[in-house]
């Protein structure tokens, strides 16, 4: 997870990096069909979970400190583009320009925005990655959903 806020800001947002190997096997028990880490990465279901995850975090942080609104990332963060450390420590500066579009909404009360993002592959081609990215509140409710139950909203 990567936090973003600073002075200009008026609450914290958090940017989530999911866990395709845990998540995937979570989505299977919950017999949630899914294709791509992009599609498990924004599924409702997968939101609600995490969004019940940060409400229980939250209660135990100062109210300056919680996380207000929060987005998953639509791919899976990688070395080889940037966005990572091979020691697999985030490269915020980076990954806060490269998804400059995306934090904007996070701050601009959207509810989804589409994030374009240059990939270069191991064989050293290049391309466009567009994806819909939704973008989740954190709310008092969310403490009290039991974890894995979509209450349908993204």
């Amino acid at each position: 997870m990567m936090t973003v806020g600073d002075e200009r800001r008026d609450f914290v947002a958090a940017l989530i990096n999911i866990d395709m190997g845990v998540l995937s096997r979570w989505a299977e028990d919950k017999r949630i069909g899914f294709s791509t880490f992009t599609d498990l990465s924004q599924r409702a279901e997968v939101a609600d979970l995490l969004s019940q995850e940060i409400a229980r975090v939250n209660q135990f942080l100062p109210d300056h400190a919680r996380v207000r609104r929060f987005a998953n990332f639509p791919k899976e963060l990688d070395p080889d583009e940037g966005e990572l450390t091979r020691s697999r420590k985030l490269r915020r500066e980076f990954l806060e320009d490269r998804y400059s579009a995306l934090i904007e909404g996070l701050y601009n009360g959207a509810h989804e925005v589409t994030v374009d993002i240059p990939v270069t592959y191991q064989d050293g081609r290049r391309s466009q990655f567009t994806a819909q990215v939704f973008i989740r509140d954190v709310t008092a409710a969310d403490q009290t959903t039991k974890a894995g139950i979509s209450n349908g909203r993204r």
